[in-house]
């Protein structure tokens, strides 16, 4: 099979106060040869603080023995997710221990399209229900028509292209290039929300960054592999 760049992310949790942990998955896609982009969401919660591990997992069909895995070592989000965990804020840079190979599809991305008022919006990620025997295991590609609408005093876009638990962090792609990343559902108004490349800080800016090191371990640079734990406990580090 075609290799996609879209992976499902896996993360865990350590549950505040006992020695259990608390798994969840969504969708990551890569951004370039050390970087995914998908939902802060996915790496923070209220209830459990910041996540303890993530792994990227290709589609089965690419990886049917399960030796592709990526180990995630840092992870980027706005310190306003925090304060206001809402869509408008819901985006993640995350730097992978090893850096993809030179066949890696890289999904392009764009910060803002001049209009959605007749766009056809693809979602791509892992949904828990689908596809039959392999959920959650395989990439599903879903379509419908997208918008933005004014909310929180900042532009969201808003679909109804079905989605499902795990397509968290999925690209939002109109004529084949990213414009935002699904972010949840909006039970009150029945309709999917997405976040906006336009809204997190520049992607372009936080993967600077990371790639001068300064929220990366020391030693990670654009070649090479990290090994071990950041810090006892903890086997990612995560910035705000």
């Amino acid at each position: 099979m075609k290799r996609s760049g879209i992976y499902k992310i896996h993360v865990t949790f350590r549950i505040p106060g006992t020695d259990e942990t608390h798994n969840k998955w969504g969708t990551a896609f890569v951004i370039n040869k050390f970087h995914v982009l998908t939902s802060a969401h996915l790496m923070w919660s209220p209830e459990y603080g910041f996540a303890t591990m993530a792994t990227l997992h290709p589609d089965i069909r690419e990886d049917p023995n399960g030796n592709q895995r990526m180990a995630c070592v840092t992870a980027a989000f706005s310190v306003k997710y925090i304060d206001e965990p809402w869509a408008v804020n819901n985006l993640c840079v995350i730097a992978v221990a090893k850096h993809f190979d030179v066949g890696m599809p890289i999904l392009q991305y764009h910060r803002k399209p001049k209009s959605l008022d007749t766009a056809i919006g693809k979602i791509i990620g892992y949904p828990s229900d689908m596809p039959l025997l392999h959920e959650g295991q395989k990439a599903v590609s879903s379509e419908g028509r997208l918008k933005y609408r004014k909310r929180y005093g900042a532009n969201i876009v808003e679909h109804k292209i079905n989605t499902r638990k795990g397509s968290s962090g999925s690209p939002v792609m109109v004529d084949g290039r990213v414009i935002a990343v699904h972010s949840g559902f909006d039970r009150g108004r029945k309709v999917n929300l997405a976040t906006p490349i336009e809204h997190s800080r520049p992607i372009s800016k936080v993967v600077f960054y990371m790639r001068n090191q300064r929220l990366l371990p020391k030693g990670v640079k654009d070649k090479g592999e990290v090994k071990g734990l950041t810090y006892p406990g903890q086997e990612m580090r995560l910035f705000v």
